[in-house]
């Protein structure tokens, strides 16, 4: 009689963040062609108000400029506080961060950490992108650079010296460097480049990957890989009545996030978290 034999599963080595996605955050943002002006600024800081209601905690953002007398006797100093922006915020019920609209300088953004679908998600972040672009008006209000910024992670369930890189990413993928698979477990590749599709408009993408040890349900040793994804569309030209909508751009960044990532991950990984590709 042959001895009983135990079923093999086919269990990845590596497994996204959350049960159902690998997205830790999601930064919708906005730049303008200048610094916003003191009086934009006021009327911006005034969203508080607006959003109570969404975002019921709010935390204005400062910058402190150190000035030397170098005239004066002991060559004394002073600390001027300016306030440049105002951040919004919505808690999970254990503290932790859910949204965030984050105004200062010349830039727009908001922060999604409860990530479900991408629908949802935009619906939401375009919703407060718009009520923060009523409060800005003239000159103030030439966008130059719209971006989507992902970020990803993924945990391996194993002994961090016995992991497999290729289980996660495909040997062939032009986006990690040979040397992070042939030397681990800890290692990091950065890259940039420019796609460049017409005259108005060209895609700067940043991408930062890497492979570190975290803080994951009290472990804070479990090798962790987080894939940084930050993809802008720079407007070389000022016709904002072109970016009223801002649906379209973002849907096109969103579909190339995805298609990035299909070239980045096995197509075991893509499946687990059901990434599917634009038609």
């Amino acid at each position: 009689m042959q001895p009983p034999t135990t079923p093999i599963k086919d269990c990845l080595s590596y497994s996204p963040i959350n049960k159902a996605h690998s997205i830790v955050e999601t930064v919708f943002f906005i730049q303008f062609n200048k610094p916003f002006s003191d009086s934009t600024k006021s009327k911006l800081i005034a969203i508080g108000d607006d959003l109570k209601d969404q975002l019921p905690k709010s935390n204005l953002i400062n910058k402190t400029a150190f000035k030397f007398d170098m005239s004066a006797l002991n060559n004394s100093s002073v600390n001027e506080i300016e306030v440049v922006g105002i951040e919004l915020q919505k808690t999970n019920d254990d503290g932790s961060l859910s949204w965030m609209l984050r105004i200062a300088e010349d830039i727009i953004s908001v922060h999604c950490l409860d990530y479900t679908r991408w629908d949802d998600v935009w619906e939401k972040a375009k919703y407060y992108l718009n009520k923060s672009r009523e409060h800005i008006g003239g000159r103030d209000n030439f966008i130059s650079c719209i971006g989507l910024r992902y970020i990803d992670r993924f945990c391996y369930n194993g002994k961090p010296n016995e992991s497999n890189l290729k289980e996660l990413f495909k040997s062939n993928t032009p986006y990690i460097s040979q040397t992070a698979f042939d030397n681990g477990p800890l290692w990091h590749c950065n890259s940039g480049w420019f796609e460049k599709p017409n005259d108005d408009i060209k895609y700067l993408n940043q991408l930062n990957v890497s492979a570190d040890y975290l803080s994951i349900d009290g472990d804070n040793k479990t090798l962790s890989i987080t894939i940084d994804h930050n993809i802008s569309a720079i407007v070389e030209q000022h016709d904002d009545n072109k970016h009223q909508d801002l649906t379209s751009f973002m849907n096109n960044l969103h579909d190339k996030n995805k298609q990035l990532l299909a070239l980045l991950l096995t197509d075991k990984i893509t499946n687990q978290i059901n990434l599917s590709l634009p038609k």
